[in-house]
This record gives C-alpha cells, sequence and structure tokens, in this order.
C-alpha cells in the first residue's frame, strides 16, 4: 500500500507516494476531525491481527492505538465539532470518546450491515448524518438521528454499489438552500443528489 499526498489547490503531489510497511494504517473506516485535524477509525493493529480504534496522523505517520475492539465499526463520522460517531457491524450507531476509544451506545439504526465497504459522513452546514450502507438486500442511503440511532432510508443505489469515503461538500451560504449538482456517474466517482 502507498500513500499519495496532494495539493488540494493544484492537485499535484508535492511528495512522492509512500510506501506503507505495517497494517496499522489499514483503516476499516476512518474519518478527519475538524478539531485536532487528525484521522480516528477502525484500524487494524500493526500485525493486521487485531482491530482497534485509533488516532492516526498522517503527516508524520503516527498511529495512536486508543482501544482494542471485538467489534468491526463499518461508518465513522466527525462532526464540526469534533464530536466521533460510528456504526457497528450489529446496525448500532455509538458516540467515540478520542481520547481513550472508549464507545457510547445510542441506539439500534434499524438496519443490519452486511460485510462490506461502506462509509458515513456529516453535512457540517446541516449537523446531519448520512450512512452509505450496504446490507444483503442491497446498498442505501440513510440519514442516521445521532440522539437515537434510528435510521431514515433515503434512497437506494441502483446497482448495489459499495460507497467508500462518502464526503458532503461544505457550502456555506448563510441565506440560500444548498445547490446541490444533478447526479453524475463515472467509473470512480459518485455524485448524489440529495434535497435540502
Amino acid at each position: 500500500m502507498f500513500l499519495y499526498t496532494y495539493d488540494t489547490e493544484t492537485w499535484q503531489m508535492p511528495t512522492n507516494p509512500v510506501q506503507i510497511q505495517t497494517y496499522e494504517f489499514y483503516a476499516v473506516s476512518t474519518t478527519y476531525d475538524p478539531i485536532t485535524k487528525k484521522a480516528y477509525g477502525c484500524y487494524y493493529n500493526q500485525d493486521g491481527t487485531q482491530l482497534e480504534i485509533a488516532q492516526v496522523d498522517y503527516e508524520t505517520m503516527t498511529h495512536t492505538k486508543l482501544a482494542a475492539t471485538d467489534t468491526t465499526y463499518y461508518g465513522f463520522a466527525a462532526n464540526k465539532q469534533g464530536e466521533i460517531y460510528a456504526i457497528s457491524e450489529g446496525g448500532n450507531l455509538y458516540k467515540v470518546d478520542k481520547t481513550n476509544g472508549a464507545v457510547t451506545k445510542i441506539g439500534f439504526t434499524g438496519v443490519k450491515p452486511d460485510k462490506y465497504v461502506q462509509s458515513a459522513a456529516f453535512d457540517m452546514r446541516t449537523g446531519k448524518l448520512y450512512w452509505a450502507s450496504q446490507e444483503t438486500n442491497g446498498s442505501h442511503l440513510y440519514e442516521v438521528n445521532t440522539q437515537t440511532g434510528a435510521a431514515t432510508r433515503i434512497g437506494s443505489f441502483p446497482d448495489h454499489e459499495e460507497v467508500t469515503c462518502l464526503y458532503v461538500p461544505c457550502l456555506w451560504q448563510k441565506t440560500e438552500p444548498p445547490q446541490w449538482l444533478p447526479t453524475l456517474h463515472s467509473h470512480s466517482t459518485m455524485l448524489l443528489k440529495v434535497a435540502a
């Protein structure tokens, strides 16, 4: 595995890719915390034998174990306050303490995810949590209530796509509703049209 770094203004690589020799940067799910400017998620340990909740700094290439876990978390997401949430293999929503990796169960989403790649992300403007789930009957986009854990289906992906790295662009207009782009499809990118 290689780590590629891009300048997001120019989309040029300022440095050569770095080869990663251990498993500790392999994530089942990860999120970026805008407060600490670190990544948090469900990662493998150094030899790939155990999952753990960890903090990762990709600038310094350091992995800090917060807690070992026997639970797989498919969707990690941080809101603009730096609060971190995770959706487990059992379909439960948890709040994650980013200082020690302790998890507090909020509630069942009502959805039982399958063992495929999926992801979650906050809309930083509205504070809403979205989850691109993968289930035995297909893949779906949900809004997840962070107070109760309950998930409300917004729509389904037509070809049972596995959506990784879900991201909601920050549109910071204060007086106008967001102008969502029309749905586009390509080999590697899908823009989702979501009503505000």
